[in-house]
Parts: C-alpha cells; structure tokens; sequence
C-alpha cells in the first residue's frame, strides 16, 4: 500500500526501493537489509573484487592483468563514491574479453555489464558493434561485472578500467551543474 511508504524510515541503496512492509527490494547484484552487501562476492574468482571506495582517479582490473585472466573468472567492482553527489566516470581502456569463435547470434564468449550505468546499455559487445569506450554513474555508484567463458581457449586478461569522480551539486530540482 502506498500511503505506507511515507512511514518507512528505511534508505534502501544502490537501486534498491522501498517496498510495502517498509523493507528493501535490492537491485540485481546487492543484498543486505538496505541493499548495501555484494550478493555474489562469494564466487568472485580474484582478489581484485569487491568494493573499491573512490576517492580520486584510479585504475581497476583483474589482479593477473596484463597476463591473461584465469579460464573461468567471474567478479563485479562496485566502484562508489561516498559523496552522494559525487558521478563516476568510467573509461574502458582496454576490454581484454574473449571474442574468438563466437557462438551464433553472440557479440562476445564473456560478459562485462555495467549496472547504475547512467544509459543502462546492458553487456558491453567485444566486437566493436557499439563502440563503448566510456560509462557514467547514474548516481554515486557503479557495478561492474566479468562472466568470462570458462570453456574458451583463448588468452585474454580482462578489462583495464581508469575511473574519475565528478563532484555534481543540485542547483534546481531538474537541474544539475558540475564543479569539476
């Protein structure tokens, strides 16, 4: 019911939402009483993974990078600001993804998908087709995720990410300006 949720006290994270038992619906990838926790960390197959608090400039990737990444790797990076005005800036350096032999109908044998991305492009092709070489946080956030193909024979390293944080200060409602 509606009218229950201006009762709720409750700050669901990361996509999450408020549902009628005044309790947190998380978005895909989170878990936790407010969507704070990293649903998957257990599986993450590098140490590399998991929660990098973003200052200032940086670079993420895989620990093995630049030898090629282990056959069957999965991790998600959730870059995050503590500043909730704060915007992440992502540019993919280098992919780093299995494009060989791709199955049918496929544009990679992995997957990098960016969640609380502000264009919401879903998987990110390894063949060049959209030519995805920047993402931008929608909010103070950023996760991304590797699924490599553990059945490839190729040797790739994973992706090589540089990251920036942009200071955004509301000036109106539907008005944001940047202090960068």
């Amino acid at each position: 019911m509606d009218y229950q949720l201006g009762k709720c006290t409750i700050d669901c994270q990361h996509g999450g939402f408020i549902q009628d038992n005044c309790s947190c619906k998380c978005a895909y990838g989170f878990s936790g009483k407010r969507c704070e926790l990293l649903a998957k960390a257990k599986p993450f197959t590098d140490r590399s993974c998991g929660v990098i608090n973003v200052q200032d400039d940086g670079m993420v990737s895989l620990s093995t990078f630049p030898q090629s990444r282990a056959k069957a790797t999965f991790c998600q990076w959730l870059l995050e600001s503590s500043d909730p005005w704060a915007v992440i800036e992502v540019d993919i350096k280098e992919l780093g993804l299995d494009g060989e032999e791709v199955r049918p109908g496929s544009h990679c044998n992995d997957f990098l998908t960016a969640f609380g991305e502000h264009e919401q492009i879903g998987p990110i092709p390894c063949d060049g087709s959209r030519n995805v070489t920047k993402l931008r946080s929608a909010a103070n956030w950023i996760l991304l995720e590797l699924r490599s193909d553990p059945y490839s024979n190729a040797k790739v390293t994973g992706p090589l990410f540089s990251y920036s944080v942009k200071r955004m200060q509301p000036v109106h409602r539907r008005h944001i300006i940047d202090l960068s």
